[in-house]
Order: structure tokens, then C-alpha cells, then sequence
């Protein structure tokens, strides 16, 4: 079977290949990642949202994963992109911030049995889903329809959900209608941070989604589906500052340098000690032994 990941260039985006790709080895005589790299203008311009952005995104591309990549004899529990791809012979094409010309050329000339989407930043055309022979699947991070569009998880706990979801679902023409393949919950920690519940929700539907591709390689057609009831149906969209601000007076953490150093330990070696560092702008990274 070809199967084409979309996913996003980010910390949480690694995350989820680790997952995917070690369960599903064997399935996949092929695969392409397609990473989106799009920061929007909502992920940048005020606080918690830049620190947010900078350790889910800048941080690991720039200078962990690099750093990472440099060295010899590599012993963690994480692989980076680069990594991913050496070790399960993944070809992966950075999208950049648009679906170009060219990349749809690519994924025609790849030709995939199988779409799997989870966290890109771009609505898939119809003729690239069109292109999957089998049929496309979607991991949504929030509880569909209840929670549809951006963002999910922050709005799950700004509203105080005790329980989180993530959606498994047909992908369709119309984003987060499709039918809906298993609902994965999670019981949202409120002691933790946005960041740390989110990895947590999307691991939740990766577990689902593993089994979802071990019994229905041939055919998305034949999986027990419920309705994406319209009835119901909610749609969020990016969070302003206003709205990050109650997040955080409601007691609701963003990011923390705890949570944050727990979430980058598992792509260092086992042997190598984590040290957090605060540099000037208070933002968390961590120092360790190269």
C-alpha cells in the first residue's frame, strides 16, 4: 500500500509520525510525508501565543532537531523528521505555507492508496482526494461536530470539558463533516499545560486510527461509521488575545518550562541528562550535552 501523510512541520507533528509510522511498518510499502510549514497570523503578535509558537515550532526546527541530527550513535526514545524518514525509508516534502503546483504534481505522480491526515495546516483539495484509491482519513483533535475548525483542545479546556476527544473520520469535501470512524477519549489534566493535553488527545486517536489501517487496508468503505450529526455542530476558529487571557485567568496553563522539558526528553539520548535553561525571553528550551 502508497500512503500519503499530511502533517504539520512541528513538535507535535513528530509526536504523531513516531506513533503512526512504528505501528504501522508493515502496512506501508511506501510512504510520503507532506509537511505544512504555515505560521499564521494568529500564531504570532502577542503573549502566551509566541512563546506557544516558539516551542512548537521554532524551537525544535531550528535548533533541537538540527542539534539532535548532529550527533552519532542516537539512543532516544524519539526520532526527529530527518530521522523518521532514514528509519522507516519515508520520503518527506516540506509544503512550505501553500499547496503549490508542484507539490500536487508530486502527490498525482505518487499516486496514494491511502490519505492519512493528521494536524496540517491545509484543506486537501478535491483532487488530491480524489487521488486515494482506498479513501482519506482525518485525526481530528476535538469532538466532532461539537467541536469543529482550530484550536480544539484550547477551547475544550477553556470551557472546562473534563473529558477531550479525538475524532477519527472519512475525510470529504467539506472539512469536518465526514463520517466519523471512532471517537478517542481523553481525560483532560488540568494540573498540565495546552501543549502536553494536546500531544496527549492526538495520541489518543493515533491508537484508534493504528487500528482503524490494520483492519480496513483495502477499503475506508467498509469501517462501522457514525453520523456527523450537522444539527450539532459547532465551528471554532483561532483564539484571539482576549480569549488566551481568560484561558489563563480561568486557571488554564499554555506552556510551562516543567511540562515542556518533559515533552522534549523523549528525542535526546537515554544517556543524556536534561538541563532547562531560561534564555532572555523566558521561554523554555533546554541545554543538553552534544
Amino acid at each position: 500500500m502508497r500512503l500519503a501523510i499530511f502533517s504539520k512541520a512541528d513538535i507535535i507533528g513528530a509526536y504523531n509520525l513516531n506513533a503512526l509510522l512504528s505501528n504501522i511498518k508493515k502496512l506501508a510499502s511506501e510512504v510520503t510525508i507532506y509537511l505544512s510549514d504555515k505560521v499564521f497570523p494568529n500564531e504570532r503578535g502577542f503573549q502566551p501565543v509566541d512563546t506557544l509558537t516558539f516551542c512548537e515550532r521554532d524551537y525544535p526546527l531550528t535548533q533541537l532537531f538540527p542539534s539532535l541530527e548532529k550527533q552519532e550513535n542516537r539512543n532516544s526514545n524519539l526520532l526527529t523528521f530527518q530521522e523518521l524518514s532514514a528509519a522507516y525509508s519515508a520520503r518527506v516534502v516540506y509544503m512550505g505555507d501553500n499547496i503549490t503546483p508542484a507539490c500536487k504534481e508530486d502527490i498525482k505522480n505518487f499516486a496514494p492508496d491511502l490519505i492519512v491526515s493528521i494536524r496540517h495546516d491545509f484543506i486537501l483539495p478535491t483532487e488530491i482526494l480524489e487521488s486515494a484509491r482506498i479513501g482519506c482519513i482525518n485525526t481530528h483533535p476535538g469532538k466532532l461536530p461539537y467541536f469543529r475548525g482550530l484550536c480544539t483542545p484550547f477551547w475544550a479546556m477553556l470551557e472546562k470539558q473534563e473529558i477531550a476527544y479525538c475524532t477519527v473520520h472519512q475525510m470529504t469535501k467539506k472539512v469536518d463533516c465526514g463520517p466519523i470512524l471512532a471517537l478517542s477519549p481523553w481525560k483532560l489534566d488540568y494540573s498540565r499545560s495546552l501543549l502536553w493535553n494536546t500531544i496527549q488527545i492526538y495520541q489518543q486517536g493515533i491508537n484508534d486510527l493504528i487500528s482503524i489501517l490494520h483492519d480496513s487496508s483495502h477499503t475506508v468503505c467498509t469501517i462501522s461509521k457514525s453520523c456527523n450529526d450537522e444539527s450539532k455542530a459547532r465551528y471554532f476558529g483561532a483564539p484571539s488575545a482576549e480569549e488566551f487571557k481568560a484561558f489563563s485567568t480561568s486557571g488554564n496553563i499554555v506552556i510551562n518550562e516543567e511540562d515542556y522539558q518533559k515533552i522534549v526528553e523523549p528525542f535526546y539520548n537515554r544517556f543524556t541528562p536534561a538541563s532547562p535553561v531560561l534564555p532572555h525571553n523566558g521561554t523554555a528550551v533546554y541545554n543538553h550535552s552534544l
